[in-house]
């Protein structure tokens, strides 16, 4: 017999420190990645200068676009991961803190 109960679907739990994290390195990994291959050349299209010899407009559009979103993934949503894990661990103290007096006050 499963003692366990259903798990509820990811979009409906609520986030833990872990999975916070793991989503701050994951993104700062992917744009690790793309500064290493290269793809910040790209960027100077923002500013109507085409890389020379970096194939057609259309890839270095796209090398653009996936830059960019890892870039502002990583600008945003980084620090706000982070800033949430660090408060939901704050947060998780507090309760425990509150639980502790509380068990202390009750009289038996």
């Amino acid at each position: 017999m499963n003692t366990h109960p259903p798990k509820r679907p990811l979009w409906k739990r609520t986030p833990s420190i872990t999975i916070l994290c793991f989503f701050a390195l994951l993104i700062t990994l992917v744009f690790g990645l793309c500064e290493l291959i290269g793809l910040r050349v790209y960027a100077s299209v923002l500013s109507l200068t085409w890389v020379s010899g970096g194939g057609s407009h259309v890839e270095q559009g796209v090398s653009l676009m996936i830059y960019l979103l890892a870039y502002f993934a990583f600008v945003i949503l980084v620090p706000a991961a982070l800033i949430g894990a660090v408060l939901l661990g704050l947060w998780g103290r507090v309760r425990a803190r509150r639980e502790r007096k509380a068990e202390l006050s009750e009289p038996t």
